[in-house]
């Protein structure tokens, strides 16, 4: 995962601290340069990045054993790498429903989730490295307005990777996505409406513009 993404996710969960006031002992938080748990103390992330939901559910391996053995491992937190064509191939509800159950299944062992929208390319001229990693803006938006639909409330989905790897002019267009997100028709969610100036600022000091 290239380092200024990574800062992304990061700044993601920043915006899902400060979107959980109202349930605050449920949710990790930041202080400082730390990641708090619901139980007051420091949280290293450790984790692995699953195959493609999609991948997962046609080869039978969506499973909770699949979880398990993640947890057997010492993962703490689990990556859902979703790409855009199987995303649309197997269908938006199939797999977002796939997921409510992975989810489920992280939390039972002890896991957090990181929501990958797992495309690799420029949206701004449609170039991808492979087919696989179609898309556009308009679908990304909606992704992620449906993710902030369904998991506003949940703590366990705790780190968003707004898009896997940028390539060249994809960042300057990518620094305007989340204000973009917050002002979509579609997106019910509050948190997003802070995404912008936290995942500028850090972008803006780690990234050469």
């Amino acid at each position: 995962m290239k380092p200024n993404i990574f800062i992304l996710s990061i700044m993601a969960a920043v915006i899902t601290a400060c979107a959980s006031d109202s349930a605050s002992s449920e949710w990790v938080t930041v202080k400082g340069n730390k990641f708090i748990d619901p139980q007051g103390n420091e949280l290293i992330f450790r984790g692995l990045c699953f195959s493609d939901p999609v991948k997962l559910v046609s080869e039978g391996q969506w499973t909770e054993r699949y979880f398990a053995e993640a947890a057997d491992w010492g993962a703490n937190v689990v990556r859902f790498a979703v790409h855009p064509t199987n995303l649309n191939r197997m269908g938006w509800e199939e797999t977002f429903s796939a997921m409510d159950q992975g989810i489920e299944w992280a939390k039972k062992h002890g896991m957090y989730v990181i929501m990958d929208w797992h495309s690799i390319g420029n949206l701004k001229d449609a170039k991808y490295t492979n087919p696989m990693y179609d898309t556009d803006l308009e679908e990304t938006l909606k992704f992620w307005a449906t993710v902030a639909q369904r998991y506003n409330d949940e703590p366990a989905v705790a780190l968003y990777e707004i898009f896997n790897t940028k390539l060249s002019r994809t960042l300057p267009r990518m620094l305007r996505w989340p204000k973009r997100m917050a002002s979509h028709p579609n997106n019910a969610s509050s948190w997003l409406t802070q995404v912008y100036g936290q995942a500028t600022s850090a972008m803006s000091k780690s990234v050469s513009l």
